[in-house]
């Protein structure tokens, strides 16, 4: 116990917290794998989809939407690395809400509502990136305009860690 503090707190390192123990809720449980599987479907498409891309494709959208650069085809593959990798690192964190980074403490009582609060905010961040570049892959693929869509995706996205963190903080009041 600290003599800051009248709770016993868990240190501030992520490998000396107390351990997760609650059960994850089925609405999380249902998010994560709803994420996992559109994560999936994105890459899935977008893999279909290059063979009928043609040789130069564009790798930049001016603020009207509109193409403004251009690269090789295979720059699409690294987009679907990077978006699998990116949606797998969050869905793989949210098993493990304990062990992210936190500057201060954790009080122990408050340990198991802060670490539910992480892995809901770390799947819904998944969730919105999925639907980013499923956007992405949309308009690499069939070649549409997706600015409106990306502009509500990114405001989505903005809104998703502001409420997370929000709910972070009232978990450890």
């Amino acid at each position: 116990m600290s003599l800051m503090t009248k709770h016993p707190i868990s240190p501030a390192h992520p490998a000396e917290r107390p351990p997760r123990t609650y059960v994850t809720g089925p609405v999380t449980r249902c998010a994560r794998y709803l994420t996992i599987a559109a994560a999936v479907a994105v890459v899935v498409v977008g893999i279909v989809g290059y063979v009928s891309m043609p040789d130069t494709i564009p790798t930049h959208y001016g603020v009207n939407g509109e193409p403004d650069q251009w690269g090789p085809r295979g720059s699409f593959i690294a987009l679907l690395i990077l978006a699998a990798l990116v949606s797998a690192g969050m869905v793989i964190a949210s098993y493990f809400p304990g062990s992210v980074n936190v500057p201060r403490v954790i009080p122990v009582e408050k340990a198991q509502a802060y670490y539910r609060r992480v892995e809901q905010l770390l799947i819904a961040v998944a969730a919105v990136t999925v639907i980013l570049y499923a956007a992405i892959v949309f308009s690499a693929v069939y070649g549409v305009n997706v600015l409106l869509p990306l502009i509500g995706v990114v405001t989505a996205l903005l809104a998703t860690a502001t409420v997370g963190t929000i709910g972070l903080v009232r978990a450890l009041r």
